[in-house]
C-alpha cells in the first residue's frame, strides 16, 4: 500500500508539514505497512533558482515533518518522553521518500515511476534482474521498461537513474510514436470483406536506434501495445546489432 502526498514548496512548510504528519499518522495507524511518498511541488518557483535551494526545501520539509511527528506524540501520551516521541516519528516515516517534482519538466513522471516501479509492481525483482542481463550482455548503460502512455516506468536495472538519462528515453518514445503513426501501417484499420486479414507474422521485428549527438544512442522496443523497452548505450555498440536483438528478444 502506497500513501503519496503533495507537498506545496511555495506554501508555508509549517501548515503543510502538520497536514502531512496527520496524515502519515493516521495512515501508519491504518496500516503499519503503508509506504510514504511525498513529493515536494512546485520546485519550479522563483524562491528556487538554484538546486541548493530545492534540495534545502526538502531536507526542512522531512524535518518539519519529523517534527510535527514527535510533537503529536508527545500530545496523546501522558508522559513527556522525547526519545519515545523520535522514535514514533522515526517509524512513521521509515521507507519514506521525499521528491522535488515540477509539471513544468519531466520531475513529476520520474518521481510516480519510481512510487510505481518500488512498491506496485509485484514483478519488479525479477523484471529487474532480466534488465540487469540484458545491460550486461549487450552493453547498455541503462534500461527502463515503460509505460507508453504515461511515460511512468515500471521497472529498470539495477544502476542508479540519472534524470537526464530518464528524460532522453522518455521522449524517444515519443519520437518514434511520432514516426510510427506517419509510415507504420493502422494496426487498428479492420480489413474488408473483400480483404480477408492476413496471419500475423510470426517473427519479432527489429527494435528502432536513435543516436544522439553526444557519443550515445537510444533503442526502442516495442514489447506490446502499452509497454516499451527503451535503453540507452553508446553509439559503437550499435554494431552488435544482432545480439542485441537477440536479447531483446529473449
Amino acid at each position: 500500500v502506497v500513501l503519496a502526498y503533495v507537498v506545496d514548496a511555495e506554501a508555508d512548510p509549517y501548515s503543510e508539514c502538520a497536514r502531512l504528519a496527520e496524515v502519515a499518522a493516521a495512515a501508519k495507524a491504518a496500516n503499519p505497512r503503508v509506504q510514504l511518498e511525498v513529493f515536494v511541488h512546485k520546485v519550479d518557483g522563483d524562491h528556487f533558482l538554484s538546486e541548493e535551494q530545492k534540495l534545502d526545501c526538502r531536507r526542512e520539509v522531512e524535518a518539519c515533518a519529523r517534527a510535527e511527528l514527535a510533537e503529536l506524540y508527545s500530545h496523546s501520551s501522558d508522559e513527556n518522553d522525547g526519545e519515545a516521541a523520535q522514535a514514533y516519528a522515526d517509524d512513521c516515516l521509515r521507507g519514506a521518500a521525499f521528491s522535488l517534482t515540477s509539471i513544468y519538466d519531466h520531475s513529476v513522471f520520474e518521481a510516480f515511476s519510481k512510487l510505481v516501479s518500488r512498491a506496485l509492481v509485484p514483478q519488479r525483482v525479477v523484471l529487474r534482474k532480466m534488465l540487469d542481463a540484458l545491460v550486461t550482455a549487450c552493453d547498455m548503460e541503462k534500461s527502463f521498461l515503460f509505460d507508453v502512455a504515461s511515460k511512468v516506468y515500471v521497472a529498470t536495472d539495477s544502476a542508479p537513474v540519472d534524470s537526464a538519462s530518464y528524460e532522453l528515453c522518455a521522449d524517444a518514445i515519443d519520437v518514434v510514436l511520432d514516426v510510427a503513426s506517419i509510415y507504420a501501417p493502422d494496426k487498428t484499420k479492420e480489413p474488408s470483406d473483400e480483404e480477408p486479414a492476413e496471419p500475423a507474422p510470426q517473427q519479432r521485428s527489429n527494435a528502432a536506434s536513435i543516436q544522439l549527438s553526444n557519443g550515445m544512442a537510444l533503442v526502442l522496443d516495442e514489447v506490446d501495445s502499452n509497454l516499451a523497452l527503451v535503453c540507452l548505450l553508446r553509439t559503437e555498440n550499435l554494431e552488435k546489432r544482432d545480439l542485441i536483438d537477440y536479447n531483446l528478444g529473449c
